[in-house]
């Protein structure tokens, strides 16, 4: 008998924003509550973009201190990022690399399509911003006509299970 598969013990997995054609917008990821996380990550699937091959796709991490956009503005915070080699050619990731305050570019025109993008945010660095920025996400923009991506975030949360353990 099986036990069926394990699937993220212990890590809540959330898609983000899903897989489909962005292109020429900015578009925002849904917020995470860092509140009760000690690890957030990112991964984004970046699918062939045909036109505006020159065209750059950024990727800010962000922290607000509301779960919209709108009502707060966002903070770009730091991570590391690691890009993986071209889907069904090469299943290597490349080194882990920090990303800049403004963003981790990803440039279609250098081959970068059809990848994926594990960025790793630390809820310390955005609490670092102040006690009420516990809302964290993907800022993604573009001018590229046609660019498919989407995001899952992976949240590895302080208290995993059914309750928090009590401190006493």
């Amino acid at each position: 008998m099986t036990r069926g598969p394990r699937f993220a013990e212990g890590v809540q997995v959330f898609p983000s924003l899903v897989l489909l054609d962005h292109g020429a917008t900015s578009t925002n990821t849904a917020h995470v509550n860092l509140k009760a996380a000690n690890w957030l990550s990112f991964l984004i699937y970046i699918g062939s973009v045909t036109s505006a091959t020159s065209a750059d796709l950024e990727v800010t991490a962000v922290a607000s201190t509301a779960n919209t956009s709108g009502s707060a503005v966002p903070s770009a915070v730091p991570f590391t990022y690691r890009l993986s080699g071209t889907a069904e050619t090469n299943y290597t990731w490349g080194a882990n690399t920090t990303g800049s305050s403004a963003g981790l570019v990803v440039v279609a025109a250098t081959g970068t399509t059809d990848k994926a993008v594990w960025i790793d945010i630390d809820p310390a660095d955005v609490a670092q911003l102040g006690e009420d920025y516990q809302w964290a996400h993907l800022l993604f923009t573009t001018s590229a006509a046609t660019m498919t991506y989407g995001a899952v975030a992976f949240i590895e949360p302080k208290y995993p299970g059914n309750s928090i353990p009590s401190s006493t």
